[in-house]
């Protein structure tokens, strides 16, 4: 009777190597390649962890200390999320102007690290015309990169997925991709930073309300995350109505992004705009978020630009003296908030569920802004109250 063999590892659990079937064989392939993660999980661990410098920072003074923000980080994901309109995809192109100039300055308060040797950029549209809108964007990150407008960058890996059926379309990003490694790799610049923008991130699947999808492209660029050390910068449209960026991949997007950005049209006390807009850092990496930035869009420069100091004061201001004060509410509430408001058990199934904390996603501000006045009493005279979110 031939001697049956094992193997060390992750085989020794299993039947000999060829009286295995498929699903084992790929189980103790899946077991290896933990075993291989664990130890280096502990030999890292064994260390001082010294966490990477982020490649774009913002920076800003509370009280004598200056304090940096990362915004993105080396293989990681950036989230960029707001409505039609708020000029999203410029704050895309100011991150994309400053990774490919040579770090002299800041924008809005934003900076790029320079010491973290050569930047490339992939930028993916996904709605923009081929012959107008999308040159113009191209012109603007060279002029934000200090460079001619009219000439090509180099360093930038600019198409759009546009003409692509949508079924296609994930393929098509991962084909773009792969080829601007394989050129960094001939041009000999494969370990230079390389951070690639989607913007629409929802049109590079076919439903991006389907959690297939969803996890079908997270688990591709968190691969490229991981081994590759790639940062993505995700552009995202939110639901009207709400802060909540579109569908699963939305959510998901959140949950997994390091950081996570919303730019808005800022509204006077009657709901008219103020000519302000207004970034909100949602979620930052290992610091508390700062509040809230405004900045304008110039006509003239057809960009965004810091918003006048005094502009700012005017505007909260006037809010302030109708009664209105800012809140920026949480994104999860607990059950008790849900069933308070009416969402539970009315929209129980639709509403995201975390359920190891047990905590849900907000269908629209108003859920955790109500329940932040609870057991709250004022008289009859003087019911209303302003908030702007």
């Amino acid at each position: 009777m031939e001697s049956k063999k094992f193997e060390r590892g992750a085989n020794a659990f299993l039947k000999p190597i060829k009286a295995q079937s498929e699903a084992e064989s790929k189980q103790a392939e899946a077991l290896n390649r933990l075993l291989d993660i664990q130890n280096k999980i502990r030999d890292y661990a064994s260390q001082d962890v010294v966490f990477s410098p982020s490649l774009v920072s913002y920076r800003y003074s509370q009280g004598l200390n200056n304090i940096e923000i990362p915004i993105i980080t080396k293989d990681a994901l950036t989230f960029i999320q707001g409505k039609t309109g708020s000029h999203k995809s410029r704050l895309a192109e100011v991150f994309a102007g400053l990774l490919l100039g040579d770090g002299s300055r800041d924008i809005l308060g934003f900076r790029r690290y320079r010491g973290a040797g050569g930047y490339v950029v992939g930028y993916i549209d996904t709605e923009r015309t081929y012959k107008e809108e999308f040159p113009a964007a191209i012109q603007h990150i060279r002029r934000l990169a200090g460079c001619n407008p009219k000439e090509v960058l180099r360093n930038l890996y600019e198409t759009s997925i546009k003409g692509e059926a949508r079924a296609d379309r994930l393929e098509a990003v991962k084909a773009w991709i792969q080829y601007i490694r394989d050129d960094m790799q001939v041009r000999g610049i494969s370990d230079w930073n390389l951070v690639i923008i989607i913007d629409v991130l929802t049109d590079a699947v076919s439903d991006w309300n389907d959690s297939r999808d969803s996890s079908a492209l997270f688990d591709y660029l968190n691969q490229l995350c991981e081994k590759y050390s790639v940062s993505f910068v995700l552009v995202i449209h939110e639901n009207p109505g709400s802060q909540k960026a579109r569908g699963h991949l939305g959510t998901e997007g959140g949950n997994k992004a390091s950081t996570q950005l919303s730019i808005s049209v800022d509204k006077d006390s009657s709901g008219q705009r103020t000519g302000l807009l207004k970034i909100e850092f949602l979620k930052t990496r290992r610091e508390a978020e700062p509040n809230p930035v405004y900045v304008e869009f110039s006509k003239n420069e057809k960009t965004l630009v810091a918003a006048d100091k005094e502009k700012v004061k005017q505007v909260l201001a006037e809010k302030f003296k109708a009664g209105y004060h800012e809140i920026m509410p949480p994104l999860l509430v607990n059950a008790d908030s849900g069933f308070g408001t009416g969402q539970l058990p009315d929209k129980e199934g639709q509403m995201y569920h975390a359920t190891v904390d047990d905590l849900y996603l907000i269908p629209t501000a108003e859920v955790p802004i109500t329940k932040l006045y609870r057991d709250w009493e004022t008289d009859r005279k003087s019911t209303r109250l302003n908030s702007s979110h």
